[in-house]
């Protein structure tokens, strides 16, 4: 084999194989998976809740990334530390069948502003599964008719950051301009790539567009 077709491979396998992911979140990863990766909604049976989810069995390849998906429309904490629920089964076979090094990204609280419910799951699953790196993802913020308020997110994001680092394997990721959740930056582009005003879908600017997330999911990806 030549020494050209022996370098092509290594970038072939650079870019396509640049690790698991798996998103653990409330309906804005729902959307993100959705909207940007494919994945299907699966419906809440009506005895635990409504609306959609998704826990998907078998990975999607996105940007090179082999991305598993536990989220849940209007989930909090709570849903995922609660054992009688099917999300809570999910999320954690996904993390015990992950292979050591997979980069596990926490995105919740906009559902609970307790920033210390949200850090206590995070520190629990971190302590858990020693072998795979935690992602903080700071909240980003909402529209101005939500019933929660961006200082409100602000505050709430400084409480999870400040409990990051311990354990280890759980750290803060920020995709934020200057801390405003407002302004989703990435970091290998040093630019602000949207806010939320005009990136919002839904009345309340909860969620966001196909475009939004795919650059919030970019923002991401920039730091690791």
């Amino acid at each position: 084999m030549s020494y050209k077709l022996l370098l092509l491979l290594a970038l072939f396998a650079a870019t396509t194989c640049a690790g698991n992911i798996i998103l653990i979140g409330d309906s804005r990863f729902c959307g993100m998976a959705y909207y940007v990766m494919g994945f299907d909604y699966t419906y809440i049976a009506p005895s635990w809740g409504t609306g959609s989810n998704i826990r998907s069995t078998t990975p999607i390849t996105y940007n090179g990334y082999s991305i598993h998906v536990t989220a849940q429309v209007g989930a909090s904490a709570s849903t995922f530390m609660n054992s009688s629920k099917d999300v809570y089964t999910s999320m954690h076979r996904q993390l015990v069948q992950a292979a050591a090094g997979t980069k596990v990204f926490l995105w919740l609280g906009v559902n609970d502003l307790s920033s210390s419910s949200t850090l206590n799951l995070y520190k629990k699953l971190a302590s858990a599964y020693t072998k795979l790196t935690f992602y903080a993802v700071s909240v980003t913020g909402v529209g101005s008719r939500a019933t929660i308020t961006n200082t409100q997110i602000k505050t709430l994001n400084s409480g999870i950051q400040s409990g990051t680092g311990s354990p280890s394997n759980l750290k803060w990721e920020s995709i934020l301009k200057d801390n405003d959740p407002t302004r989703i930056y990435n970091k290998s582009t040093k630019t602000v790539t949207f806010t939320v005003n005009d990136s919002t879908t839904d009345y309340y600017g909860l969620h966001y567009t196909t475009d939004g997330y795919r650059k919030i999911f970019d923002a991401m990806m920039a730091d690791i």
